[in-house]
């Protein structure tokens, strides 16, 4: 039978529907564009381009038990249309999807998502379909809420604010995946969690989670709906080998049955067809565990792919030898999983990448130079050479000392006001302190004694704050003003779609905060010169001072709006310098990665990329 209606229906809704220039039209673009990307990219489809066939892909078979208030219904035929037509009948769907790795589930949850995102186009009530993975998740120290709002963020270009309103109004349907890629430990707090974000009536969920042991069961989350799909009949192996003209390989099977158990998970059938032509006879060993298994047919599929490219339908447009790309890709495989992640952005590299303490020097000294010098072309520009160097020599070193374990943070990209204010109030203020009290104790013992010499550390500091607000103050207000101006330019939501967006976003926030600042500079340099030079005798000392105090105020104003970003900058080259000549990657690393989706290794969404499958990629790290 096929999917039944999991909630009767009611009476159509007249909704008007979204426009797609606003914010949550500009969202659901997003999540359509990630799900039309990853089901394109999926192994069934480019199966067909293995297979050198230009049909129409064949629905992949699916067959599972579907529980509705703990009564189990079998079902053999499922599509995520079907299934998305019982679900969207109610505002909030609640829904858990389990079986074995390599079953469907992801499959099944994006064509869920495809028919829900036409939904909420269609009726503006609806909530917005949203793609997580929980393999990023810390639940024992992160609440759902807090996390969602961070993926938005990151994810998805979404400000704070915006993040903050739509899930306070529970305008998102969270479509979560990848419960199994959590750490066991953090299974019991998770299970929690999703329960407690499921005791409000009107928060929808969806989830995928492994079928584990560990796993939540049916009756373990406060779902209404649990669909567990299962493995395929022998029936429907033969069926789907038949149409695809691929009967000898359903002869071998039948000759070794051994490898039926494998071959009725989609995954493993799938990966089958394509490397069946590459099969060695003493690969079908029936002495084989299943996990042996699993393992020859991944390792005939990175053969194949590594070394017969042409199989793709059309040669890769920037070939990459054998073994550049399993060493690029194997080190990369290890970096996801050492950081509990599924998916790699190039712009969210971190200082953690680095194996030893020579690249860690080399990163600390090229970051603190690259910083240094943006640092001191800053202050160089807008009050003379001098102040350039000195500024250059003071950065780099406090980078070096300071920040060469900072990790890289390209979310806070722009100055806001209390951060403006943190800066220029609060920062350096300790070296301040320092001085101060470094003049209190040298008169002391010069012989004024102790009284004296705390009088003289309070008398500078009091100088001291009051000469730093003189030149604070206006700073602040100078730069909130700026800040305000790139606030209005930038949007609520802005949907990453290129590999390095996130660290283009910050230069280019770099480049426009300075142009805004060149009139300023301008006008600095030139004044003088048209007020002050048809009169006779030197500029008075007034009007000098009146001037740098201007040129200390600008340079300071400007380099408190650019520090982030700056910072982020500097970091990334360094970062990426250091790599590249360690081997580690590629001078060219977007390129690397598009080549690598061409070759069906990874998959790539806007600017994050994915192996096309987390046993394979746990599969590269052994390589």
């Amino acid at each position: 039978m096929r999917v039944p209606n999991l909630i009767a229906a009611v009476p159509q809704r007249l909704a008007p529907q979204r426009d797609p220039l606003t914010c949550e039209g500009l969202l659901l673009a997003g999540v359509r564009q990630e799900v039309h990307h990853r089901l394109e990219q999926s192994l069934h489809q480019r199966l067909w381009q293995i297979l050198g066939t230009d049909d129409p892909p064949l629905v992949l078979p699916r067959r599972g038990s579907l529980f509705l208030d703990t009564q189990p219904t079998q079902i053999d035929e499922i599509d995520g249309k079907a299934l998305a037509q019982g679900v969207i009948q109610v505002t909030h769907p609640r829904l858990q999807i389990s079986g074995p790795a390599g079953i469907g589930k992801t499959t099944l949850l994006l064509e869920l998502a495809a028919d829900l995102l036409q939904q909420a186009q269609q009726d503006s009530t609806c909530p917005l379909p949203v793609l997580f993975h929980l393999a990023s998740w810390d639940a024992e120290a992160q609440s759902l809420e807090d996390w969602l709002r961070l993926e938005l963020q990151v994810k998805y270009g979404v400000s704070r604010s915006l993040a903050h309103h739509w899930l306070g109004a529970n305008r998102l349907l969270p479509m979560l995946d990848g419960f199994d890629d959590l750490a066991p430990h953090r299974h019991e707090a998770a299970i929690l969690a999703l329960n407690a974000w499921l005791s409000q009536p009107l928060r929808p969920l969806v989830i995928c989670c492994g079928g584990h042991d560990t796993d939540p069961s049916p009756n373990t989350l406060a779902l209404p709906t649990h669909l567990r799909l299962e493995p395929l009949t022998p029936v429907q192996v033969e069926a789907y080998l038949t149409v695809l003209q691929q009967d000898a390989l359903w002869v071998e099977v039948q000759r070794w049955p051994a490898w039926l158990p494998l071959v009725q998970i989609p995954l493993w059938l799938n990966l089958l067809i394509a490397t069946y032509s590459h099969f060695d006879p003493a690969d079908w060993d029936t002495d084989l565990a299943n996990e042996a298994q699993q393992n020859t047919v991944l390792d005939r599929f990175i053969q194949q792919q590594l070394h017969h490219p042409t199989t793709l339908g059309s040669p890769p447009k920037y070939p990459i030898s054998a073994q550049n790309m399993r060493h690029w890709l194997g080190w990369l495989a290890r970096h996801i999983n050492e950081q509990a992640e599924h998916e790699f952005s190039i712009d969210r590299m971190q200082p953690n990448l680095l194996r030893n303490r020579r690249q860690t020097i080399q990163y600390t000294v090229l970051g603190g130079l690259f910083f240094g010098w943006m640092g001191g072309l800053v202050f160089g520009l807008f009050i003379g050479p001098g102040s350039g160097i000195f500024a250059l020599s003071c950065i780099t070193s406090l980078f070096i000392l300071r920040r060469g374990d900072d990790a890289i943070d390209p979310l806070h990209i722009q100055a806001d006001t209390i951060g403006l204010m943190r800066f220029i109030f609060v920062r350096q203020i300790n070296y301040l302190v320092i001085f101060a009290l470094i003049i209190g104790l040298l008169a002391a013992l010069g012989g004024q004694g102790v009284v004296r010499g705390i009088f003289v550390f309070l008398i500078g500091m009091l100088v001291i704050v009051l000469a730093r607000a003189t030149v604070a103050l206006p700073s602040w207000l100078l730069g909130s003003l700026v800040a305000k101006v790139n606030r209005y330019l930038e949007s609520d939501i802005l949907v990453h779609a290129q590999p390095n967006q996130g660290i283009q976003s910050a230069l280019l926030y770099l480049l426009r905060t300075t142009v805004i600042f060149l009139p300023f500079l301008l006008f600095l340099k030139v004044a003088p010169l048209v007020w002050f030079s048809p009169l006779p005798g030197p500029i008075p000392i007034e009007i000098t001072t009146f001037i740098h105090s201007l040129k200390i105020i600008g340079s300071i104003t400007l380099w408190a709006t650019i520090f982030d970003s700056a910072l982020i900058c500097a970091q990334h080259f360094a970062l990426r310098l250091v790599l590249f000549k360690a081997n580690a990657i590629p001078w060219n690393y977007a390129r690397f990665l598009d080549t690598c989706c061409e070759y069906h290794l990874l998959q790539r969404v806007g600017r994050r990329y994915q192996f096309i499958h987390p046993l394979l990629r746990d599969r590269w790290t052994t390589l």
